[in-house]
């Protein structure tokens, strides 16, 4: 892969880390406050939600630095070799967790929070 290709790969995945960063310490807290500024009968859930979504975006995290770290074996030729492996299995796994955890809010939110009629 051309050396240019991999670094613009880079900086794409530097910044979305960032920008991640920012919303898990600016945006979700704030954004969670603000709703319960606007419908206090839903205060207890700020905290879980406010942590799943934290954690839903460090899962995003996770996966753009193993793409990060198999960008990396790519420059050396070293993608087919077995620690690239380990790199494919975090981010398997890091999908697999945000699955669940998107999964489980959504089973969780129907129940505790119906619709209007």
């Amino acid at each position: 892969m051309h050396r240019f290709f991999i670094t613009a790969l880079r900086g794409g995945i530097a910044m979305a880390i960032l920008f991640g960063l920012f919303g898990q310490l600016v945006i979700i807290p704030t954004t969670a406050a603000d709703e319960v500024d606007r419908f206090p009968p839903y205060a207890p859930y700020a905290l879980p939600y406010t942590v799943a979504a934290i954690a839903g975006v460090a899962c995003v995290q996770a996966v753009l630095a193993a793409a990060w770290k198999l960008l990396t074996m790519v420059e050396r030729d070293a993608i087919f070799s077995s620690a690239a492996f380990r790199w494919v299995d975090t981010i398997i796994g890091s999908t697999i967790a945000a699955t669940l955890l998107a999964l489980t809010v959504t089973c969780h939110l129907p129940r505790r929070h119906p619709l209007p009629r």
